[in-house]
């Protein structure tokens, strides 16, 4: 357990900070669909390297005035219905406008899923117990929980 936990900080750690640099530029790039196949690892350095950042490289041109305006707001409508269910956040799966929150859910799931060893599912009702059983402490549970909050102003900002 103690091994698993360590690991999964370490990823976890590596992860929110480079999501957090992106939610960090002007405008803001969402990813959208943060999930574990969309993060490799590089075999030479180690390093996790998060890919397919299709939907919010979009999204950010678009924002920037690269897309005409017409042009820009059908790829935008279009964009915003696309995601992975287990990993999108509420306020995604209804339609509303990129937000950082919205990869900060994405992560308070693949956080549960990488301290649990469980990648078939997501957060539950339970989520607290199932990663006591996995030897989580107090403090990361509450972090998976804001993480993972139903309310997107419950959530923390970015993934810094």
């Amino acid at each position: 357990k103690g091994q698993r936990l360590d690991r999964a900080l370490a990823a976890l750690g590596e992860l929110a900070g480079a999501v957090g640099h992106f939610h960090r530029l002007t405008p803001a790039v969402v990813h959208r669909d943060l999930k574990p196949s969309n993060v490799l690892r590089d075999r030479a350095s180690g390093q996790l390297r998060i890919t397919d950042f299709g939907i919010g490289a979009v999204a950010a041109k678009a924002s920037l005035g690269g897309e005409s305006a017409t042009r820009g707001g059908r790829l935008l409508s279009y964009l915003r219905g696309s995601h992975t269910p287990l990993y999108s956040s509420p306020q995604q799966r209804a339609g509303a406008d990129p937000d950082p929150r919205d990869d900060v859910h994405a992560l308070g799931v693949m956080a549960y899923q990488m301290l649990t060893g469980d990648l078939a599912h997501g957060v539950g009702a339970d989520f607290g117990d199932d990663l006591r059983d996995a030897g989580s402490p107090e403090e990361l549970i509450a972090l998976v929980g804001r993480c993972v909050a139903q309310k997107a102003e419950r959530r923390p900002a970015d993934g810094v």
